[in-house]
């Protein structure tokens, strides 16, 4: 799941040998992922809120912070709650071929990491597929074994810390991944106007 889901900056190129069909049986036309929909999603300049604001810049500067990252042509917010988690879809110009061009980035209490859209349409499938890859880099912690191919972390690979993120990746799953859409808490967020009318031709 790591090289489809969630892959270190180096890895993020797609290489010939993946793209490569030789000894495989390829269907034609080649199936494409469906992408996240952003008109479900709230532009990162409209956002009001001041800590989901402060979580859009994060997520922006750690984005651009990638070698492979040109600029950011494009930022939506997905789903957030202030004080615990951002879930945001970005567009972007890379550097080089190969990079994904559309990526999550979670932000907030957590470490912060980048996701491709391949198997998450969803901010909840980006966001469990995030819980999954950092739960890895908790087990291999506690078992002692090495993080080198696993989601990269801006912090290190000690037991306190892999208990206090283990903490909080739990939280995130009973509270936020557990639960039906009707259940789960409001981010407080209103649609702009000019969304509203969208969403209501859309009906």
């Amino acid at each position: 799941m790591l090289n489809r889901i969630c892959r270190p900056s180096h890895a993020l190129q797609r290489t010939a040998a993946s793209r490569s069909c030789s000894n495989r049986r390829v269907s034609w036309p080649p199936s494409v992922p469906p992408m996240p929909d952003a008109r479900k999603m709230f532009p990162i300049a409209r956002i009001k809120n001041r800590e989901v604001r402060n979580f859009a810049k994060r997520a922006q500067a750690f984005l651009l912070s990638h070698s492979w990252c040109k600029k950011i042509e494009k930022g939506y917010l997905a789903w957030a709650i202030g004080r615990v988690v951002g879930i945001f879809f970005f567009r972007l110009q890379p550097t080089r071929r190969g990079v994904d061009r559309r990526l999550w980035v979670v932000v907030g209490d957590l470490p912060p990491a980048y996701l491709v859209c391949d198997d998450a349409e969803t901010w909840q499938e980006a966001l469990a597929a995030y819980t999954d890859e950092m739960s890895r880099w908790v087990r291999a912690v506690r078992c002692r074994r090495s993080v080198k191919d696993l989601i990269p972390m801006n912090a290190p690979p000690t037991r306190k810390y892999a208990k206090m993120l283990d903490d909080r990746l739990r939280f995130i799953r009973n509270r936020f991944l557990s639960v039906s859409s009707s259940e789960l808490p409001d981010p407080g967020i209103q649609p702009t106007r000019r969304q509203k009318q969208r969403r209501a031709a859309d009906a």
